[in-house]
Order: C-alpha cells, then structure tokens, then sequence
C-alpha cells in the first residue's frame, strides 16, 4: 500500500519542497473557489435552512466555499434526521455525518489539517500612488 500524500504544510515544514522544488511545482496551485458559501437553496426544509445557518456559522470564515454546497446540504440532511425525535438515524447515518463533517473540516482533528486563507483587507491609499 503506498504511503499517503503529504499536504503542502507538511511539505514545507519537513523541507522537501526546497530540497525537491520541481518534484511539488504542480502541487503548490491551491484551487479557488467560486466565491462564498452563500444562501441555502430554496428546496430545503426550514429546519435543514437553520442547520445551513448553523454550520455556516460555525465555520471559521473563509472555510467553506461555493464548491462546498452539496456536501453542507448532505451534513445539514443528516443533522435534521438525526434532530427529528420521529425519524431514527442509523449508526450508517451518523458515520456519514461524521464522515462529512470531516471531508468539510468541521472536526478537531481536520481542523487542524485545513489553511483558510485570510480575507484580504483593501489597500489603504497611499500619497505616493499618485506619483
């Protein structure tokens, strides 16, 4: 079984990547979403519309993206069951609540796995840019 792929992180902190900067050229592009992770959409109920809130505020900002929504939909389903006293949610179910809590980095541990850029702050202006 080959070893796991390393993350970027670990890569420059062990020093590979300045020791073999050509072997990870392809690997320093971190893919960029769309934009934010923005409202729930319209088909869900209003119970699984204040789980959406719920995660979304939960976040660390900047965490989850556009390119996130199905999975948040999927994790804000499963809540709902799991919170609803009538229907009765598996040990399937909550595997995959956990299994998806996990792939959006909403765990302690993937926490810690996941670099959430900062918000770039507007440039103050400055009396030499209009020289």
């Amino acid at each position: 079984m080959p070893a796991h792929r390393k993350s970027i992180q670990e890569l420059k902190l062990n020093g590979s990547i300045k020791a073999n900067p050509a072997r990870y050229k392809d690997r320093t592009q971190v893919p960029v979403s769309n934009g934010d992770l923005g409202e729930p959409p319209a088909a869900m109920s209003k119970a699984a519309k204040n789980v959406w809130a719920e995660l979304a505020t939960q976040a660390p900002e900047g965490l989850l993206t556009f390119a996130d929504r199905m999975l948040v939909e999927l994790a804000c389903s499963l809540i709902c069951k799991m919170r609803n006293r009538r229907a009765v949610a598996t040990k399937g179910d909550q595997q995959l609540l956990l299994q998806t809590l996990s792939k959006l980095g909403l765990t302690p541990i993937d926490r810690d796995r996941v670099t959430v850029k900062p918000p770039e702050k507007p440039k103050e202006p400055s009396p030499w840019d209009e020289l």
